[in-house]
């Protein structure tokens, strides 16, 4: 195996399941100098991030586990986090930056979930948006949909930012989905499973189990 397709693999391993071009490959994500550390992964990533697949149904789970260690993370913590090209580590830096409010790592999130590396993050980054709720916030999903929704090709996170933009229509009495109906309905054409009313009762529940976790954290 050369090196190309031992990096291929890598990525592979770390989520990087689809490789596509797309306009927001110029914005600048964070990255780390070097591999993050195994006892960090052990204490603050692997006992979370499996149980971020479907949030709802692991809700006592991460109650319990993410009470363990929430008052040790700091912004430092989450930096390493999405400086980890990896689903794993950004997912849980998404889920921890929603749950402690750093809305400093808006940006970050909002630019990757723009450049849509990995799989299985985008669920998270929809959540921490949509809980931060800031201009920032509708403005990322915005775009994400503008392009996204263009691509039906890609089967990415269009449900799920979805579902964030009609969430924070809702608590903040504004009507952003709209423009993005049509664009909706011909992406899913091809995707009998992805129904709008579906895909935003899914995300609301999601984003309601985080702020339960939240409660019971703080």
């Amino acid at each position: 195996m050369n090196e190309n397709d031992k990096k291929i693999l890598t990525n592979h391993i770390a989520g990087q399941t689809v490789v596509h071009s797309n306009p927001f490959d110029v914005l600048k994500t964070p990255k780390n100098d070097e591999l993050v550390n195994k006892d960090f992964l052990k204490k603050f990533v692997i006992p979370i991030y499996m149980n971020l697949l479907g949030l709802s149904q692991y809700e006592d789970n991460l109650k319990i586990e993410t009470k363990k260690i929430i008052q040790e993370l700091n912004t430092e913590h989450i930096s390493i986090m999405f400086g980890d090209f990896n689903w794993r580590t950004r997912s849980t830096g998404a889920f921890f930056s929603a749950l402690k409010d750093f809305k400093e790592f808006q940006d970050i999130i909002g630019n990757l979930l723009l450049k849509s590396e990995v799989c299985y993050a985008g669920e998270i980054y929809c959540l921490a948006l949509a809980e931060f709720n800031t201009s920032k916030s509708v403005d990322y999903l915005n775009k994400y949909l503008d392009y996204y929704l263009t691509r039906s090709d890609l089967w990415f996170d269009q449900n799920n930012a979805i579902g964030a933009l009609a969430y924070l229509d809702k608590v903040n009495n504004t009507n952003e989905l709209e423009k993005h109906k049509a664009n909706w309905f011909n992406f899913t054409k091809n995707k009998p499973n992805w129904e709008l009313k579906e895909s935003i009762e899914f995300f609301e529940k999601n984003l309601n189990c985080l702020k339960e976790i939240k409660k019971y954290v703080s």
